[in-house]
């Protein structure tokens, strides 16, 4: 898909068209990833860069970056409680605060 706009030159007079469709593709990239509307994948396909250098223009726009899904976090979890290598004994700070990020992320959803 191709899409085409104008942008108003005077605030991108130091900068290329290509530098500026460079920027617009990662914002529009980080603003759909933030929202939930795009996996890291596909908004590194989008911004057209690899997945380094998306986590990284992430990380200096102070945006988290979670890599697994609730679903995927939580399947993950269960296999560890199954084979033993997991505890959810209320003296796990750990167990306890990755639970609470399951709960609000499922309530999210």
């Amino acid at each position: 898909m191709q899409i085409q706009f104008a942008l108003p030159e005077k605030h991108f007079i130091a900068e290329t068209a290509d530098s500026v469709t460079e920027k617009v593709r990662l914002y529009a990239a980080l603003g759909m990833y933030r929202t939930g509307k795009l996996s890291i994948g596909a908004a590194c396909e989008l911004a057209n860069v690899d997945r380094y250098v998306f986590l990284d223009f992430c990380k200096k726009e102070n945006l988290p970056v979670q890599t697994q899904t609730p679903a995927e976090l939580e399947k993950e979890i269960q296999q560890l409680l199954t084979i033993g290598l997991w505890t959810t004994e209320p003296s796990s700070e750990l167990s306890e605060r990755l639970i609470g990020i399951l709960k609000c992320k499922k309530s999210q959803v």
